[in-house]
């Protein structure tokens, strides 16, 4: 069923507008569009060499001659907050990192001790502290707490990185033809799935064929060893989740693990240093000019050449239908979803990657009408299509694990579920609205059976601490619809009653807003829709 905005008074239209979560689009149209890299440069000659996009159309970039660029419409146009001058002789700024929308850090070389750059609005930029130059990796997992790796161990803050403590100097045993050797490791990544669980990865010196997986349950402050062998010098890694996680080695091989690190399987896949995922199914990794990619969790990887016109230096993928690849000369790249008619004689091609396949977005919509339907009974006296259960009702659906429709209709009104489900409601609620609540009960069931599935498989990796704030806000604020349409149901009189569907009203439209944050789809901008 197309969702529906059958929306006719002020307070539902106040409280479900733009109810359909608009990329949520049948596999099947996706034979109507094309996927691009097409052009959004900075029109100076720099060298790019680290970018991060905290939105689909909100974004930094950094670079040579100190530069720091953002943009808020999806590279249309740049600002440069620091830099951006070609004659400048200021170091580069590398490694941006962000951890929600405003709290991010940088990386500006001195030669020597290495200047941390700070926001906390995205906007304003200072020095809070330094690390040491030879820096090989960072992270940060809330706004005070961070991890970075040198080849001499790991460090970490507890306080935005104003102040720095070594945590691990990484010594391991190995056996190296059949005799044990007590060696140093050097940490080159670092990747933290949770605020607590995190992992890095090292390697041996002159130890070509191990390597050391590095974990922490206590938020970086304590670290364990392991050593993985027959394996080949590691580059990078990235965990989707606690247990879920990669690492790439040199000569472009990728090795995976499901069981947080005790046991790893080489995959078929070419990728680079780095590999990020969108969200647990989609991942990108760029080598040599292709992109490596997986759509299904990294169980299988493909890979598309693509003639960018400089080196790839760095990429971001905030969602798994927007990507930004930087190079030098000012080279930006945005990649997004186009109708297949669609021209531009600069853009290059690229594998389409799939859209977000969740009901969601058709379930909430119909919760919207069935709410609407309730105010026009509530406004005439209750003899409207919800009090009788009319046709005019929405029908919910059965769903599978990826939330298809599995079924023509669900049961009806009468059906024994659905009975139980109204027998808390009050007398004025029975003769007011009648059959049309055990349809509301219905449909939310519905739309909530789909939540699990949905956190699993759509969650953004992009962003640590607003992913886990919106994971956990989905839950509650389905928890809130639910009182609030137990108040509704034992509404005592019609003005209890219409008060009690504001309340339902609004908070099924937060329920929405969550859902949307989850895809990252708050405030977008022109370009941002999965197919325009």
């Amino acid at each position: 069923m197309a969702p529906h905005t059958l929306i006719r008074s002020p307070a539902a239209l106040c409280g479900v507008a733009a109810i359909v979560l608009s990329t949520a689009l049948p596999a099947q149209q996706r034979a109507g569009v094309r996927a691009v890299f097409e052009p959004v440069n900075y029109k100076e000659d720099i060298e790019l060499t680290s970018v991060f996009f905290v939105t689909p159309d909100i974004g930094y970039v950094s670079g040579a001659k100190g530069t720091l660029l953002r943009t808020k419409d999806g590279g249309e146009q740049w600002d440069a907050l620091l830099g951006g001058d070609p004659k400048s002789n200021d170091r580069p700024i590398w490694a941006l990192r962000f951890i929600d929308e405003t709290h991010g850090w940088a990386v500006q070389s001195t030669g020597m001790e290495a200047k941390l750059l700070r926001t906390t609005d995205g906007e304003r930029w200072t020095e809070v502290g330094k690390i040491q130059e030879h820096y090989t990796d960072l992270t940060f997992t809330s706004p005070t707490d961070g991890v970075y790796s040198t080849e001499k161990g790991l460090w970490r803050t507890t306080d935005g990185g104003r102040s720095w403590n070594q945590v691990s100097n990484c010594r391991v045993k190995v056996e190296v033809k059949s005799l044990s050797r007590d060696v140093d490791c050097h940490p080159v990544g670092v990747s933290f799935p949770s605020p607590r669980v995190g992992y890095a990865v090292a390697y041996l010196p002159s130890i070509n064929e191990q390597y050391v997986i590095m974990k922490s349950e206590d938020g970086g402050a304590t670290w364990r060893t392991s050593v993985v062998p027959n394996v080949g010098v590691p580059e990078g890694t990235f965990f989707v989740d606690e247990k879920t996680g990669f690492v790439t080695t040199k000569g472009a091989h990728l090795y995976g693990t499901t069981d947080g690190g005790a046991t790893w399987e080489g995959q078929i896949a070419t990728p680079g240093k780095d590999v990020r995922f969108a969200d647990p199914e989609v991942g990108w990794s760029f080598f040599n000019g292709s992109l490596a990619y997986t759509s299904n969790g990294g169980r299988r990887w493909d890979k598309r050449p693509i003639n960018f016109p400089a080196r790839i230096t760095g990429f971001s993928l905030p969602r798994r239908d927007r990507g930004f690849v930087v190079g030098d000369h000012g080279m930006i790249f945005r990649y997004r979803i186009a109708p297949a008619t669609y021209a531009n004689a600069k853009a290059l091609d690229a594998p389409v990657m799939p859209a977000f396949n969740t009901a969601l977005g058709a379930d909430v919509a119909q919760l919207a009408e069935q709410l609407a339907t309730f105010e026009q009974s509530l406004g005439d006296g209750g003899s409207g299509a919800a009090a009788s259960g009319g046709s005019a009702q929405p029908q919910g659906r059965a769903r599978d694990r990826t939330g298809k429709a599995t079924g023509a209709g669900a049961p009806g009104a009468t059906d024994p579920g659905a009975q139980a489900s109204i027998a808390d409601a009050t007398p004025f609620m029975q003769s007011c609205c009648g059959k049309g609540l055990g349809r509301l009960q219905l449909l939310f069931e519905a739309t909530t059976g789909l939540l699990p599935d949905f956190l699993q498989r759509f969650r953004s990796l992009n962003l640590l601490v607003q992913g886990l704030r919106t994971a956990n806000a989905l839950p509650t604020t389905a928890d809130s619809l639910k009182a609030a349409l137990k108040e509704f149901r034992t509404s005592p009189d019609r003005t209890a009653a219409r008060a009690a569907l504001a309340r339902v009203s609004a908070t099924l439209a937060a329920f929405k807003s969550v859902a949307d944050t989850a895809m990252l789809k708050q405030g977008e901008g022109t370009f941002s829709q999965s197919v325009p």
